[in-house]
């Protein structure tokens, strides 16, 4: 019994990883794609992306301040190469989905919820990030 828990241990392990191998496959065919919808307006037609000096800049006035300054790093390191782009919104979605996956999991160990789904917490933790992660309204 005891080698049928560890390799369980193991898999459960892994299961970060399963999320993101899940949205690589689900993105994976964004980095031929070009800019769609409001990209052209958000990304291309931005005067912010044109530049990264002064930072405060990016502040003044109505904007999203970490996306414009996301787009601002792209732009410096290889211009208006769609897959960079791709790569790094693919990077950022990954991250928050591993975040919501420790976040799920940590939350279902609380003493709250411990005697119900903490030894589920893992498994139920990589569904929830994982059905986030690949799901169509996030792209």
């Amino acid at each position: 019994m005891s080698g049928n828990s560890n390799s369980m241990a193991a898999v459960k392990r892994w299961l970060p990883l399963a999320v993101v191998a899940g949205a690589l496959v689900a993105y994976a065919n964004t980095f031929s794609c070009p800019f769609l919808f409001d990209d052209n307006i958000v990304i291309v037609q931005n005067m912010k992306v044109f530049h990264l000096w002064p930072p405060w800049e990016a502040v003044l006035g109505p904007t999203r301040f970490w996306a414009d300054i996301s787009f601002a790093l792209n732009h410096a390191i290889g211009g208006f190469n769609v897959a960079d782009f791709h790569a790094t919104n693919i990077v950022i979605h990954l991250l928050a989905g591993l975040f919501l996956f420790g976040a799920v999991r940590h939350t279902l160990r609380l003493p709250r919820y411990a005697d119900r789904f903490a030894g589920a917490a893992p498994w139920l933790a990589a569904a929830v990030a994982t059905i986030w992660t690949v799901h169509p309204l996030q792209t």
